[in-house]
C-alpha cells in the first residue's frame, strides 16, 4: 500500500512537470517573439524524406503565416521562401555546421525570406544540433526579424560610400588647384545631398578661372601701355634734344646779331 502510494505520487509528479514543460513550450513557441524550430535529420540531409521539421506558431507567425495547413511541417515550406541568392550560402552554413559532432558549432546566418504578403523580409537564424547514436541529427534554432535593422545599417553603409567618393572627389579637385590646374571639373556622381557641394566647387573653379582671365587681359592691357607710355616718353625725349639744340642755335644767331648791331651803333 505504501509502495503503491509512492509510486501513484511519483507518476503525479512526473504528469505535472510534464504539463509544466508542455506549457513553457508552448508559451515559447506562441509568444516569445523569436521563431523556434526543430527538425531530426536522416542521413544529414535536411530534404530528406523521413527527415522531420516542426515550425512554431511564432516562426510561421514572422513570416505571415497562421497554421500549419498554409505553413506545413516541412523542410520546402521554409527553403522554397528564400532569395535566390540567399538559397547557397544559408544551406552551406547549414550543412557546415551539420559536420560538427561535438556540437560545439552554431548555425548562425542571415537571410532573407519571402513573407505571405509576397515582399522579402530579412532574418537571422540560429542554431545546433547534437548527432544521436541512431545516426540521426537532431537540430532547432530560431528565426528573428532584423529586416528594419538590416535596412537602416545598410542605409548607413550607403551613405558612408557616398560621403567617401565626394571625400576623395573634393581631395582630387584641391589637389588639382593647389598645381595651378583651374580646368580641374569633378565628374563623380555624387548623392542627391552632396550633389550642391560638387556643384559649388565647380561653379567656384570656373569663376575663379574668368577672374583670372580677367586679370590676364588687364595685365596686357596695361603692359601694352606702359609700352606706348614709354614709346611717347622716348619721342618725347628726343623732341625735347631737338628743340634744345635749336634753342643753342637761336642763341648763337642772337649773340651775332647783337654783336653785329653793336659794332653798327659805333
Amino acid at each position: 500500500m505504501f509502495f503503491s502510494e509512492r509510486k501513484t505520487g511519483e507518476i503525479d509528479r512526473l504528469k505535472k512537470q510534464l504539463a509544466d514543460l508542455k506549457e513553457r513550450s508552448e508559451l515559447l513557441d506562441q509568444a516569445c517573439g523569436i521563431g523556434l524550430w526543430e527538425a531530426v535529420l536522416h542521413d544529414a540531409d535536411a530534404l530528406h524524406p523521413n527527415s522531420v521539421w516542426t515550425w512554431s506558431p511564432e516562426f510561421r507567425r514572422l513570416i505571415g503565416y497562421t497554421s500549419e495547413a498554409d505553413f506545413p511541417n516541412v523542410c520546402r515550406s521554409w527553403s522554397d521562401k528564400l532569395h535566390p541568392d540567399d538559397v547557397e550560402p544559408t544551406f552551406a552554413a547549414f550543412a557546415a555546421h551539420l559536420t560538427d559532432k561535438t556540437g560545439a558549432a552554431r548555425y548562425n546566418v542571415t537571410y532573407r525570406l519571402m513573407t505571405r504578403q509576397g515582399v522579402y523580409r530579412w532574418y537571422r537564424a540560429t542554431g545546433g544540433c547534437i548527432h544521436t547514436e541512431g545516426g540521426l541529427i537532431r537540430a532547432c534554432g530560431s528565426l528573428t526579424d532584423i529586416h528594419e535593422q538590416t535596412l537602416i545599417e545598410q542605409k548607413a553603409r550607403d551613405e558612408a560610400a557616398e560621403n567617401q567618393i565626394a571625400l576623395d572627389a573634393l581631395a582630387d579637385g584641391l589637389k588639382a588647384l593647389a598645381e595651378g590646374d583651374l580646368t580641374y571639373k569633378i565628374d563623380a556622381p555624387f548623392s542627391a545631398k552632396a550633389q550642391p557641394v560638387k556643384d559649388n566647387f565647380n561653379h567656384s573653379v570656373n569663376r575663379l578661372r574668368d577672374a583670372l582671365v580677367n586679370i590676364a587681359s588687364t595685365a596686357d592691357s596695361i603692359r601694352g601701355g606702359s609700352a606706348e607710355i614709354a614709346s611717347a616718353s622716348d619721342d618725347l625725349s628726343h623732341r625735347t634734344e631737338q628743340q634744345a639744340a635749336s634753342l643753342e642755335e637761336t642763341a648763337a644767331a642772337l649773340d651775332e646779331i647783337t654783336a653785329t648791331v653793336k659794332r653798327s651803333a659805333q
